[in-house]
């Protein structure tokens, strides 16, 4: 269901918005460990994060939780988005620290575009 109403909340014309219901259930214990993974993933994109990066600032130090969770499958990708959100909020110095959690996934060349 979750990868359903992501690919219906990217796709709605105008874009993504309003991420909040999304960034409430990875903060849930309800929310199964697939369901936060997908959001992330679908979050670590910056044609969704350009739009919501201020509405999901608001849930950094949930995502950076996800991020120090070992048993997270996608915390190196969870510490990414966190630093994106970082750099989006202009903590520079914070950004880079997030970054080294995401060890490989950081790369300096830019991911090529989703179809």
């Amino acid at each position: 269901m979750t990868t359903y109403l992501l690919s219906q909340w990217k796709n709605q014309p105008g874009g993504p918005q309003n991420p909040v219901p999304f960034m409430l259930s990875l903060g849930s214990a309800t929310t199964s460990p697939r369901e936060k993974e997908l959001i992330v993933k679908t979050f670590d994109d910056w044609g969704v994060l350009t739009s919501t990066w201020f509405e999901v600032a608001d849930y950094l130090s949930t995502i950076e939780k996800l991020s120090d969770d070992a048993s997270f499958t996608e915390r190196r990708r969870a510490a990414l988005l966190s630093s994106k959100v970082a750099y989006c909020l202009g903590d520079y110095t914070g950004a880079l620290q997030l970054v080294l959690g995401a060890e490989d996934l950081f790369s300096l060349s830019p991911r090529p575009a989703h179809p």
